[in-house]
């Protein structure tokens, strides 16, 4: 698990749709954590 942390808002949809929040951490796995970086999410 890693924590990372929000820099541009999205409904996170692997979690229900959770709206995740500028400035806001939380834990995901590895390969998630990429994506999200990947796509300029954390």
């Amino acid at each position: 698990m890693k924590k990372v942390k929000v820099i541009k808002s999205f409904n996170d949809k692997l979690n229900d749709f959770i709206t995740r929040h500028v400035n806001e951490t939380f834990e995901c796995p590895e390969e998630r954590a990429k994506e999200l970086e990947a796509d300029g999410f954390v």
